[in-house]
Order: structure tokens, then C-alpha cells, then sequence
């Protein structure tokens, strides 16, 4: 319940490195990958029913967590316009400072990340809650366990 850092964290610093000319760089993508697939399987089949209950998640928890994964995203699309410019594939000028090449991949971070927190607030709505009409509330704490592989207490 308490693994959004490194779900925020593992992911910038890899694609950080996309900044960098490196025989390494598509190593650590493909660590980053065994990463997610042992984060997947490990929190579907293990965490759930293995761990306790957390007392210190919420749903606001949850959100800020859905805002602040547009850094990963905008250090991405940095990257892509860092190469973009070492390509000439925009800015062509040869006499275009250093400054406003980083100017300009600065830039698109920010605007990555405006895009990512301007369609998830207003097109995705996570702050709106929906009430869920609960079929099995109606069961009691034996029934529940018979049907699960689990109890309420993790």
C-alpha cells in the first residue's frame, strides 16, 4: 500500500538516462521492465494476501499519487525532445544557443506534464467518487471467507 515512491522514482530515473548516450540505456529499460513485471506479478497474487491491512492510504493518497506520474511521463518526452534536437529533426539552425535548446526541452516537460494534469483532472475526474452498489454486503464474515482465499484482516 505504501510503494508509490518507487513506482515514481524507478521510472524517472530510467528514463532519465535516455538523456544520455550510453551502451547502458537500454539495460536499465530492460531491468526497468523485469522491474514491472515482478512489481505485477508480486502485487497481484502476493500483496494482497500476504500483507496486512494499511491504515495509511486514501483515496487522496491515491490521486496525488495519478498527478505526480506525469513527471515519469514529461521526463520522457524531455528526452524525446533532447534527441529531437541532437537529430536536427527541430531547430535545424546550426546558430541556435545552447540555452535555448535547454529552454526548449525545459519546455516540454512543463507542457507535457500540463497536458497529462489538465486531461486527468478534467477528462478522467478522479476526484469525483461514484457510489458502488456492494451485491455482497449482505453475507456474513463466514460466507466471505469460504469464497476467498483471504479475510478481511489483510
Amino acid at each position: 500500500c505504501g510503494n508509490y515512491a518507487d513506482h515514481i522514482v524507478t521510472p524517472s530515473l530510467c528514463f532519465f538516462m535516455l538523456f544520455f548516450l550510453s551502451p547502458f540505456s537500454c539495460r536499465v529499460l530492460k531491468g526497468m521492465m523485469y522491474w514491472a513485471l515482478f512489481m505485477y506479478v508480486y502485487f497481484r497474487w502476493m500483496h494482497l494476501r500476504y500483507h496486512k491491512t494499511c491504515y495509511y492510504t486514501s483515496h487522496r493518497l491515491e490521486m496525488g499519487f495519478q498527478y505526480v506520474w506525469g513527471i515519469p511521463l514529461s521526463v520522457l518526452a524531455a528526452a524525446c525532445c533532447c534527441w529531437a534536437l541532437r537529430a536536427n529533426l527541430i531547430c535545424q539552425n546550426p546558430d541556435i544557443p545552447p540555452l535555448v535548446k535547454i529552454a526548449l526541452i525545459c519546455l516540454t516537460f512543463s507542457v507535457s506534464a500540463l497536458i497529462w494534469v489538465t486531461v486527468l483532472h478534467f477528462a478522467i475526474r478522479p476526484w469525483t467518487r461514484k457510489e458502488v452498489a456492494d451485491d455482497n454486503q449482505s453475507l456474513t464474515y463466514q460466507e466471505v471467507q469460504g469464497e476467498s482465499i483471504y479475510s478481511w484482516l489483510n
